[in-house]
């Protein structure tokens, strides 16, 4: 046999040698590839799963956001109201103040200046609180 000859020979059990120590690891990379296969194949139904969940908590995050969104627009009206009384107060008070001032130092009479028509929405917004307290009380 010439050069050639036993440098393929050599060649060629090398390879052998390579393919029976690459056996194991193989059938051990076979093993995880069908382990994969197997809990791939479930992934789709897991995800539609997972979606449908996750639609179901969007659909009752809306609701619940229409919902407080409904009562917010109900209790709007109410907050006007309280606002406009905590105004009329306000102005009622600080008459008040000022009626009473004046009365210390004039002879005019209180009721007289309490009467006068630009201070009348007071009383009126003292009056539509008490009227809207009594129907809240009703119900």
């Amino acid at each position: 046999m010439d050069w050639l000859g036993i440098g393929i020979t050599l060649l060629g059990a090398a390879f052998l040698v390579l393919v029976i120590l690459l056996i194991k690891p193989l059938r051990s990379l076979t093993g995880t590839l069908d382990n994969l296969k197997k809990t791939t194949a479930s992934l789709p139904e897991q995800v539609e799963g997972a979606a449908s969940q996750a639609t179901e908590v969007i659909q009752q995050g809306n609701k619940t956001l229409n919902d407080v969104n409904r009562k917010m627009n109900e209790l709007n009206p109410l907050f006007a109201i309280i606002g406009n009384i905590g105004r009329t107060l306000n102005t009622l008070s600080s008459y008040i103040v000022d009626v009473v001032s004046k009365v210390n130092m004039s002879t005019t009479p209180l009721l007289d200046k309490l009467m006068k028509r630009e201070h009348m929405e007071a009383i009126l917004s003292v009056a539509t609180l008490g009227y809207v307290l009594f129907q809240k009380k009703k119900q």
